[in-house]
């Protein structure tokens, strides 16, 4: 009787998660995963500048689907940006989320150890208040990292 009320609490449990997008947001971190990667190669086949004009192009192929690739140095400078290429040039060290994360420091921290996720808020573009997103960053060498974020709702 045990056995047959666990295996229903596990069928309810897994319908619960497929029901409530669980799965289907882990497929966007492997989708987040293998952009993030694809702008790396870009970057080791055609040199940075080329790249970097390419990754803060809004019309460009690093624009996806409401994602997009960004660049930083490791002292905070964002060298491409395909969500605001107003922001290219800028040192965005000092930027802090509602609850005080700096974002691109923490962002930067992960990348130094090689690639990694972390989550940070950030202002929506639809909705126009800070959401949570997470990131998926990589380092592309010992000057900067490329990463891309999804809002998690």
């Amino acid at each position: 009787m045990k056995k047959m009320s666990f295996g229903i609490w596990i069928i309810g449990c897994l319908l619960l998660a497929l029901s409530s997008g669980v799965f289907a947001q882990t497929i966007n971190v492997i989708e987040l995963k293998n952009f993030v990667n694809s702008g790396a190669q870009y970057i080791k086949k055609v040199g940075a500048e080329t790249a970097y004009k390419e990754i803060s192009n809004p019309k460009g192929k690093f624009v996806k689907n409401g994602k997009y690739l960004f660049v930083y140095d490791f002292k905070g400078k964002c060298l491409a940006h395909g969500g605001d290429p107003t922001l290219v040039g800028k040192n965005l060290a000092s930027y802090k989320d509602k609850f005080g994360e700096s974002v691109v420091n923490t962002l930067s921290s992960v990348a130094k150890s090689g690639e990694g996720f972390s989550g940070y808020y950030y202002p929506d573009s639809k909705t126009g208040t800070e959401e949570f997103k997470l990131a998926y960053v990589k380092k592309i060498d010992d000057t900067a990292f490329i990463g891309s974020g999804v809002f998690v709702k």
